[in-house]
């Protein structure tokens, strides 16, 4: 599959105001389809550092360097139903080897391993009450992803991800679902109680555009030495 087939299937074929099971295979079947040809995630890496208005539109979307994992923006839909991206999830090479806060986003996702592995914790959320901060929570299942394997989440579905003890970071190809303004949670389990915001991104330092480019252009070949 080519890079804008894949572009015109997420644009045209999933009802993102109406996410189900089904279309979220029909999204791991298109990130399988279109990664079978390495080319196109390159090539689209270079469209965009070559291209002054993809890259400037795409900038504010970045988050590099994260303390856990950096988002590099491949699409972003005109309006805001769907986004692609590619994750780089810090292994213990760059002696991060930590695990992501318990959380859950606003949105629904499906996900393709390129490079090495992390692990995942899911949790139901039983009850919430939003006047008190509280929240109760059990654990739901637990899978592992690793390169060629698809996944897929759902809106509000809280998660830990692990580094799965591999020294290599964890690149994945990812399709973000429409945002339901719900807001992005941290949960503490011991207390029950959660802190909602406005995003799941740290604040990044200021890299220079020329330094930003080179990592899009690594990430494309999966070299993850930056």
């Amino acid at each position: 599959m080519t890079w804008s087939a894949f572009i015109r299937m997420l644009d045209r074929e999933i009802a993102w105001d109406h996410p189900t099971p089904e279309q979220n295979l029909r999204i791991e079947t298109a990130l399988r389809d279109v990664f079978a040809d390495k080319s196109a995630i390159i090539n689209r890496c270079h469209q965009v550092v070559n291209s002054d208005a993809l890259f400037h539109l795409y900038k504010a979307h970045l988050n590099y360097p994260s303390k856990i994992m950096d988002v590099f923006v491949l699409y972003l839909d005109p309006v805001d139903r769907f986004s692609v991206r590619l994750h780089r999830f810090r292994g213990l090479k760059q002696k991060v080897g930590v695990a992501s806060k318990l959380h859950s986003h606003d949105w629904g996702y499906s996900t393709l391993g390129l490079k090495g592995s992390y692990r995942e914790m899911i949790y139901r959320v039983n009850s919430i009450d939003e006047r008190a901060g509280t929240a109760a929570l059990t654990l739901h299942a637990e899978r592992v992803l690793t390169p060629g394997c698809t996944q897929s989440g759902y809106v509000e579905q809280a998660h830990i991800l692990y580094g799965n003890d591999d020294p290599d970071d964890c690149v994945t190809l990812f399709v973000r679902g429409t945002p339901q303004r719900v807001g992005f949670r941290k949960y503490n389990l011991e207390a029950g109680t959660y802190k909602q915001q406005k995003d799941s991104f740290d604040s990044v330092e200021d890299v220079p555009d020329h330094i930003l480019k080179q990592c899009y252009l690594r990430l494309g070949e999966l070299d993850t030495d930056f």
